[in-house]
């Protein structure tokens, strides 16, 4: 495949054009989101232009300090690293490591001379103005690629008001994407040049940071490719039959677990997608003579996210400042915080995004509302609230 018919792929954002380097020596990956080397399509379009141009590739990875964000989230950001290494290695395709302050891409840029830099894509503010200031600064070719997502979503259009029609685009597009992908290797290996310096991928790169420690890491959730893919086996082969029902009982723990893992990019949306659809078709063909109740409608949801939303929203002074409180709880608390999912949530249940309108009440308005005695008859809210205290028992 061709550089020019390369960057015409749906997922590929062209930020800065022009041929490449011709001088150069390497491609860049600039990896960000997509912390893996497995169903990382940035990573494949890097590898695929090195190919093409006979270049080695390497990946840049430079956790940033976000607002808001504290050593729960570093600390399992950094237990995925060794698998990011070692993933890439068997690719061929080289790694560095670096923080603040020697963080910058286009000094890095400027050590190593790439013919063309590949980054991640990423749809909140903050982020894309870091791309932004990239495309401006690079004096090389720079490309994003969407990695997030199974169907790219430059090709949804524009933003949908309700789920019904994301779905039914999404649907469409599917059998177009909805394929396992090639692991591809470089054809030149990387040799890291001795002089090029790089932080090791089992070392606290958090030390020294002014790093809020108030809110402890989860110690039983380790991050990385391969405890997500352990994860994901096991919700295959023992969770997935009864998801439908279990997901909005969380008394039961009948989600993925896999949130945290896509958040940080240790974790692929279309592994998970193919995992889900091989699981299936052996319980399908199976129980395909069932008869087969209408138990969910398409408008449920995680209960206890919006729940507590809800109640945010109720018990503040306005719209506005409920929406920064629960961003600010989502951010500082959630393993999974301070991504687009969470941030649309939000709006779900504070303003009503993707929502229709429900009957006007105060407070509220035209946003849906939720009670503790409609909520908590959905499930065991007892079960669930005493699961809770026993957790904090624990780590007292």
């Amino acid at each position: 495949m061709g550089i020019q018919t390369l960057s015409l792929d749906p997922r590929i954002t062209v930020r800065k054009p022009g041929a490449p380097n011709p001088e150069g020596e390497r491609v860049v990956y600039w990896m960000q989101r997509a912390q893996r080397a497995l169903d990382n399509p940035a990573l494949d379009v890097a590898v695929a232009l090195g190919n093409e141009l006979g270049k080695p590739v390497v990946a840049l990875l430079t956790p940033p300090f976000y607002p808001h964000a504290n050593l729960r989230h570093y600390r399992f950001l950094a237990s995925g690293i060794p698998d990011i290494e070692e993933g890439l290695s068997k690719r061929n395709v080289g790694f560095i490591l670096r923080t603040c302050p020697d963080h910058s891409l286009t000094r890095f840029c400027e050590q190593v001379r790439p013919v063309i830099v590949i980054g991640d894509e990423n749809p909140l503010r903050e982020t894309e103005q870091w791309r932004v200031r990239a495309a401006q600064h690079l004096k090389v070719p720079f490309w994003t690629v969407n990695a997030d997502v199974v169907v790219p979503s430059r090709l949804l259009g524009q933003e949908q008001y309700g789920t019904r029609t994301i779905r039914t685009r999404l649907q469409a597009l599917l059998p177009q994407f909805l394929i396992p992908t090639k692991v591809v290797k470089m054809r030149i290996p990387w040799n890291k040049p001795r002089t090029l310096q790089s932080l090791s991928a089992h070392e606290d790169f958090t030390a020294g940071w002014s790093l809020g420690r108030s809110v402890s890491p989860v110690e039983n959730w380790q991050g990385g490719t391969k405890r997500a893919m352990s994860i994901l086996a096991d919700f295959a082969k023992r969770g997935l039959r009864n998801y439908p029902q279990d997901r909005n009982h969380p008394e039961l723990s009948g989600t993925s677990r896999l949130s945290p893992y896509l958040h940080f990019g240790h974790i692929g949306s279309l592994t998970i997608a193919n995992a889900v659809q091989a699981a299936s078709a052996p319980a399908a063909a199976k129980h395909s003579g069932d008869r087969r109740p209408i138990i969910y409608s398409e408008e449920q949801h995680n209960y206890m996210r919006m729940y507590s939303a809800k109640k945010i929203l109720e018990w503040c002074p306005s719209v506005a400042t409920a929406y920064q409180r629960a961003i600010w709880l989502n951010d500082r608390y959630e393993l999974d915080g301070r991504d687009p999912n969470g941030y649309a949530g939000i709006a779900w249940a504070i303003v009503g995004n993707h929502d229709r309108p429900w009957f006007e009440r105060p407070v509220f308005g035209l946003v849906r509302y939720m009670s503790l005695a409609s909520t908590g008859g959905k499930f065991d809210s007892k079960s669930y609230v005493a699961q809770i205290g026993n957790l904090e028992q624990a780590h007292v």
